[in-house]
């Protein structure tokens, strides 16, 4: 996995290690927001449903299929 810099500072070595990382975490709201917010950005950028299927087909050799179309603008339109 390759993460932003907010998300390797999360990463412990040890039990005592992320023990005392959590407490860091838990004393500095902003240091935690921070992780936080970074971490929502990576699930919905790197771990939605379409990346996935993606990963997983290129990680079987398969080709990525029933993958639904990107979002696009909102249009309405009227119905009669």
């Amino acid at each position: 996995m390759t993460l932003p810099p907010e998300l390797t500072a999360c990463i412990a070595a040890s039990a005592p290690a992320l023990a005392k990382l959590t407490v860091s975490y838990y004393q500095d709201q902003t240091k935690a927001d921070t992780a936080s917010a970074a971490g929502l950005r990576y699930v919905r950028t790197e771990l939605n449903e379409n990346e996935v299927k993606i990963r997983l087909s290129k990680a079987l050799g398969l080709p990525p299929r029933n993958l639904p179309a990107p979002p696009g603008p909102k249009t309405t339109r009227n119905i009669p």
